[in-house]
C-alpha cells in the first residue's frame, strides 16, 4: 500500500495541476451607468399612475426636476402628481398625534 502510495505522489508531482486564471472584475469592456434623472422620473411617472402620494423628499425633487426632454405623457403625468400632492400638507406639519380626537374615559363598565 504504501509504494502504490508513494508511487502515485511520484506521478502528480511531475504533472502538477494547471494554475487557475486570475480573474478580473472589469476586463474593460464599458462600464454601464444608470442617468440619475430618468430613474427619479421613472420612479415619479409611476408612482402617479399607482396614485401613491409622494413623500417629502420626492415632492421636493419633482419640484426641482427640469422638465425639458420629456414626453407628452410623462409631463402630464408629473403635473398631474404635482396638483395631487400640493393638497397634501408637507410632512410633519398638521394636527399633532392625538389632537383633534376625544378620549374615551376609562372606568367601569357602566
Amino acid at each position: 500500500q504504501v509504494s502504490e502510495r508513494a508511487a502515485r505522489f511520484a506521478r502528480e508531482a511531475l504533472d502538477p495541476p494547471p494554475v487557475p486564471e486570475k480573474r478580473v472584475a472589469w476586463a474593460g469592456g464599458p462600464i454601464v451607468t444608470s442617468d440619475r434623472r430618468e430613474a427619479l422620473l421613472k420612479l415619479l411617472v409611476r408612482k402617479a399612475a399607482q396614485g401613491v402620494a409622494l413623500t417629502a423628499d420626492q415632492q421636493r425633487a419633482l419640484d426641482n426636476l427640469s422638465r425639458e426632454g420629456l414626453t407628452d405623457d410623462q409631463q402630464r403625468a408629473l403635473d398631474a402628481m404635482g396638483k395631487e400632492n400640493s393638497a397634501h400638507p408637507p410632512r410633519g406639519e398638521g394636527p399633532k398625534r392625538g389632537e383633534g380626537k376625544k378620549k374615551k374615559k376609562r372606568g367601569p363598565p357602566p
